[in-house]
């Protein structure tokens, strides 16, 4: 199956990136620790593409949605042939996850909290543990 990508409508690449760099930190986050420096670095990264889509929606919060296998951002479908996203789906499935809520004022740490959470095998703990 052949995807096209399309960017957000008024956003760019930037929902996509988020996206990408979510499913990098939460693979390496898996792979270490969040507090490892590769892990950490990354974390970091991907606050940082949150927080550039937060000031270029001007919204409070961003919403990630996974809504029939395809990504949602705030109502915005967004849909890419990059497998690095694509790998992100398993570990929503996994917990049984359709959405998430980041609010603008996210530290670092909750994005490594959310990261954790995501690493985890199913039904090893459940969101309330790590949020």
């Amino acid at each position: 199956m052949v995807r096209h990508r399309h960017k957000h409508p008024h956003h760019g690449d930037q929902p996509e990136e988020l996206l990408r760099c979510l499913a990098h930190a939460v693979r390496l986050v898996a792979l270490y620790t969040a507090q490892h420096p590769v892990a950490s670095a990354a974390i970091n990264e991907c606050l940082s593409a949150f927080r550039s889509l937060v000031t270029a929606t001007g919204q409070a919060k961003i919403a990630v949605a996974l809504i029939e296998g395809r990504w949602v951002i705030d109502g915005e479908p967004i849909s890419s042939d990059v497998q690095s996203i694509e790998g992100l789906i398993r570990p929503f499935r996994a917990h049984d996850l359709r959405s998430a809520t980041f609010r603008s004022a996210m530290s670092a740490e909750e994005l490594a909290s959310f990261c954790e959470f995501l690493s985890l095998p199913r039904g090893n703990a459940g969101p309330a543990e790590f949020l």
